[in-house]
């Protein structure tokens, strides 16, 4: 259990530590501007769209209905 659990942390400051060398190093290329703010907003969109398939409400309601199409169509 305290494995896993140093994984988990492990990983998740790891992830942390990575998106703030990600951000520092686009504020650095881009700065503050019109430039920074459209890539940001492009950067966003791509972003909502993983987590609404992968994180969100929708994955929690397409895996289920998909096992059951999966199970029903196996046992055809």
């Amino acid at each position: 259990m305290i494995r896993s659990f140093l994984t988990v942390s492990s990983g998740t400051l790891a992830s942390r530590l990575l998106g703030f060398a990600r951000d520092s190093i686009i504020a650095a290329l881009l700065g503050a501007g019109a430039v920074a703010d459209a890539f940001l907003v492009a950067f966003q969109m791509v972003n909502v769209v993983r987590r609404l398939l992968t994180e969100g409400a929708l994955n929690a309601a397409l895996i289920p209905a998909w096992l059951r199409l999966r199970e029903t169509e196996g046992a055809a």
